[in-house]
């Protein structure tokens, strides 16, 4: 659990992380791992100058690279014939 300091910004980091995940086409849970470890790097110092470059804080939570969800639906296609 992260030492809260300031929580402003907290929620605009979420929502930032939460953006990044969706323009990278991850799966839901990945994208929400994203936002939380965001918005909770946000709150450890004041103002939000605890934010840190995207892939050193998902690193440090632990977040991987999720799946896009759209794995195999070309092939679902292609095996109608569309």
């Amino acid at each position: 659990m992260a030492r809260v300091v300031d929580t402003l910004g907290a929620g605009d980091a979420f929502a930032a992380g939460l953006l990044a995940g969706i323009a990278r086409g991850w799966d839901l849970e990945t994208m929400c791992r994203l936002a939380n470890a965001v918005g909770s790097s946000c709150v450890g110092a004041a103002g939000m100058s605890g934010i840190r470059p995207l892939a050193e804080t998902a690193a440090r939570f632990g977040v991987r690279e999720g799946r896009s969800g759209n794995e195999g639906r070309e092939g679902d296609v292609r095996r109608r014939g569309g």
